[in-house]
């Protein structure tokens, strides 16, 4: 009797065991989801373009292995298919959830931004810039070198506003010898008094390269000694132009004239104009003064003159005013062609849009506004981006 109460004991024990065993396994094979992860959280896609995501499931051995895929913001600008493919739709941000049917409140999430493709353009050289973002958003050769041609007034104005104040009063001289035949002219005269803003104003409305060369003689002095020639002073001021623009990031440029005259030495790059042009912004002296259209103007010496602005985004009797530009520079030189750097600034929602744009090397001025406008265009559509 004993015997088989012990028999019955270790069985009973056995079945335990057994039992106790087959118990851990199914708690292991079904280990509770914990999370899920996608192989990526953000993507930029073009309109058409469609990629897969992938989602990995923690613990790997789940048993909650059913998900669902789903756009939650921006429907019309993405779609996701049951295998986690997205497709782009439409410019915009969307929203990619990965979510399991089990567990609801276990999902991943991927941030989708889609853009359209930029438009063709004409010019050699083009950049533009989200201002809102800090995303270039679009590039066409942008670090390829070329003349920057008036352009470079821009810099020159910056400098000269590290170095002196907008109401310091300087006088015209002897510099304006240096001044290229066939250079653009604000039509000041050897000894002209004017403020250093006054001069800025003659320099980026008119594009004068007179006042190019007096503003570099006087600060040049002003920084350097009242001792230097003329060719010293513009060759020291040009030494402060390559430090300025080191110092805010242009990388691939160089500087021999305060005008941008073509020179072999004299180079910079779309991508460098735009870093010049986002610093220039920043300056209220410059800023104001690259918005007028026309300028009347008294000098301190007494003379009066009123410039016109040579860009025609700013006229609004010219086929190609955009009442949304608010600058910025137009240049022209042999080696350099038509360029036109713009600044878009609009708070209205059809219209919305913080943008800088650069286009060089245009065949015509026709072709600079063109292919100026296409890209504020075409940056508004992608102002997300």
């Amino acid at each position: 009797m004993k015997g088989k109460f012990k028999k019955i004991i270790a069985l009973v024990l056995v079945l335990i065991v057994i039992i106790g065993a087959v118990s851990v396994g199914v708690i292991y094979n079904k280990k509770k989801l914990r999370s899920i992860t996608l192989d990526k959280t953000s993507i930029s896609l073009k309109t058409g373009e469609k990629v897969k995501l992938t989602a990995t499931l923690e613990p790997l051995d789940t048993n909650n292995t059913e998900v669902k895929w789903m756009v939650t913001v921006g429907d019309t600008v993405a779609a996701v298919s049951e295998d986690g493919t997205v497709t782009a739709n439409n410019p915009g941000i969307a929203t990619i959830v990965c979510e399991s049917v089990d567990r609801p409140e276990i999902s991943a999430s991927c941030q989708v931004c889609v853009t359209s493709e930029a438009p063709k353009v004409n010019a050699e050289n083009a950049l533009v810039y989200n201002v809102d973002t800090g995303n270039i958003i679009m590039t066409k050769k942008a670090d390829s070198k070329t003349s920057p041609a008036s352009l470079a007034k821009i810099l020159t104005a910056s400098v000269a506003l590290k170095y002196a104040k907008a109401d310091d009063v300087f006088t015209v001289g002897s510099e304006l010898k240096l001044v290229k035949p066939g250079s653009s002219i604000c039509q000041i005269r050897e000894g002209f008094k004017l403020s250093l803003q006054d001069l800025i104003c003659g320099m980026l409305v008119s594009s004068g390269n007179d006042a190019a060369y007096t503003i570099a003689a006087n600060i040049a002095r002003k920084e350097g000694g009242n001792n230097m020639t003329d060719k010293a002073a513009i060759v020291h001021f040009c030494e402060l132009m390559n430090a300025y623009a080191k110092e805010i990031g242009m990388t691939n440029s160089n500087f021999t004239s305060p005008d941008g005259w073509d020179y072999d030495e004299q180079y910079t790059t779309a991508a460098d104009l735009a870093i010049l042009t986002r610093n220039a912004i920043s300056i209220p002296e410059i800023k104001e003064v690259v918005a007028y259209d026309s300028k009347h103007v008294t000098f301190a010496s007494g003379q009066h003159i009123v410039w016109s602005n040579t860009n025609l985004m700013l006229h609004k009797d010219s086929d190609f005013y955009n009442e949304y530009v608010t600058g910025f520079k137009t240049g022209s030189t042999t080696e350099a062609g038509k360029c036109l750097i713009s600044t878009y600034e609009s708070s209205e929602e059809s219209t919305a849009g913080n943008f800088i744009i650069v286009v060089l090397g245009c065949d015509s001025d026709a072709q600079r506004y063109e292919d100026t406008e296409k890209l504020i265009k075409w940056a508004r559509e992608n102002k997300h981006a």
